[in-house]
């Protein structure tokens, strides 16, 4: 429940930007899709297989018109939904987990930055701002189309990561490395500041 709740809200987290939530579960459901292949010899995932195609085309179908200047928005019920197919085709999957958290690793890091600066400042962590990673990008000066392209070249980094790193062991490995990096590169951007 803990796992399903965490991908809906960082789903709904990056909506943000229009094409943000759209494009990254694009590449998410893409990456789950292209698992289950690898693992097709070992267990029969046909229904894994066929959701995560479905879903990754839909929403690289939505994200034609979703992409910036925006035709069409998916608002909080859409971002929700792809939060939680997301989480449940991880858990269908034979326990994908580590998997899902690789992919999605930079929206879950940006979700726990936000959420502790939140309560450090006294205010609700549930309570919206514009801190979050893609609204920074913003804040420095790149377009709405430059952001969107970035997040999805750290999405697609971090699929790329999931789908050659084969144990869930490494995986974690990977995913505790790379956040740390992003840590220590966030700390050192804030003292730079100061």
């Amino acid at each position: 429940i803990g796992w399903l709740v965490i991908m809906m809200n960082v789903m709904n987290w990056l909506d943000g930007i229009p094409g943000l939530a759209s494009g990254i579960s694009t590449i998410a459901q893409f990456s789950l899709f292209v698992l289950s292949l690898q693992q097709f010899h070992l267990v029969d995932q046909s229904a894994l297989i066929t959701l995560s195609s479905v879903l990754a085309a839909s929403t690289l179908a939505f994200l034609i018109f979703d992409f910036h200047p925006p035709k069409i928005l998916m608002g909080d019920t859409g971002s929700m939904f792809l939060g939680f197919m997301l989480g449940v085709l991880s858990i269908l999957s034979g326990g994908k987990l580590a998997t899902a958290l690789l992919i999605m690793g930079f929206p879950v890091f940006d979700a726990i930055w936000v959420t502790i600066r939140r309560v450090l400042r006294g205010t609700s962590p549930l309570k919206g701002d514009h801190s979050h990673f893609h609204h920074r990008l913003l804040k420095v000066g790149l377009s709405e189309r430059k952001a969107l392209i970035f997040n999805y070249l750290l999405c697609a980094a971090f699929a790329a990561i999931a789908l050659t790193i084969h144990t869930p062991l490494g995986k974690f490995a990977a995913l505790i490395g790379l956040l740390v990096t992003m840590g220590l590169v966030g700390i050192g951007i804030m003292v730079k500041r100061k």
